[in-house]
């Protein structure tokens, strides 16, 4: 779901076309970008801010899958799928703001542009494999291991190291409870990987702690 530099990646043309095409969107804390089961017509590139990716299953249960920073792109499988319902939730954690593309223009540089065509593919190959792997770690992975694993890639939307989600957040990211992110977390803080900074955690080590996310 990262691509990092989205405009930059494509050649002058395309990248004057998809700027022109491109409109910014402001969303207050907490404000819900969209529902899943909603008609999807726009694909959002973040700008400015966090948002946090959650789906429904039948029986109501809800799931945290990802939180997005700057230059993520959520709102590409209702958008560049064959069916446009949006299969997750997406609502802003903090003030934030996207850069929009309606399906119209989508359809429109996917179909004059063989570069914008491919990236958009490869943003929507990526959210498939992501979510693959969400599953797998569900059953290869303990709970603990799920945490060291979520926080690491937390790094990509926060690369300050400072992560702003409270633990009950981050239990929702990992499919585990409270008490559990807390020791595991107590762990990392004892090993000089992180502390606790008011209601936020701060990495003070991003390679030892993607080190042994990676190990797992």
């Amino acid at each position: 779901m990262r691509v990092e530099g989205f405009v930059d990646a494509l050649n002058p043309t395309d990248k004057s076309r998809v700027l022109e095409a491109m409109h910014s969107v402001q969303f207050k804390k907490n404000q819900v970008v969209f529902h899943q089961g909603e008609q999807g017509q726009t694909l959002h590139i973040v700008n400015r801010g966090h948002f946090i990716v959650h789906s429904i299953s039948q029986s109501g249960d809800r799931t945290a899958l990802v939180v997005l920073g700057p230059g993520d792109v959520f709102g590409e499988m209702a958008v560049l799928g064959s069916e446009s319902t949006r299969t997750a939730t997406v609502t802003a954690i903090d003030k934030a703001s996207t850069l929009a593309l309606d399906r119209g223009a989508v359809d429109d540089l996917r179909r004059t542009s063989i570069n914008v065509d491919r990236l958009l593919l490869e943003i929507l190959t990526d959210t498939v494999q992501r979510l693959t792997t969400r599953q797998m770690e569900l059953t290869a992975l303990t709970a603990p291991e799920r945490v060291i694993r979520r926080v690491g890639e937390l790094l990509d939307a926060y690369p300050s190291g400072k992560i702003r989600l409270h633990q009950g957040e981050i239990a929702a990211l990992c499919n585990t409870t409270r008490a559990t992110v807390n020791a595991t977390l107590g762990e990392l803080k004892a090993d000089g990987i992180m502390v606790q900074e008011g209601r936020s955690i701060v990495v003070l080590d991003a390679d030892a702690l993607r080190d042994r996310g990676r190990s797992l």
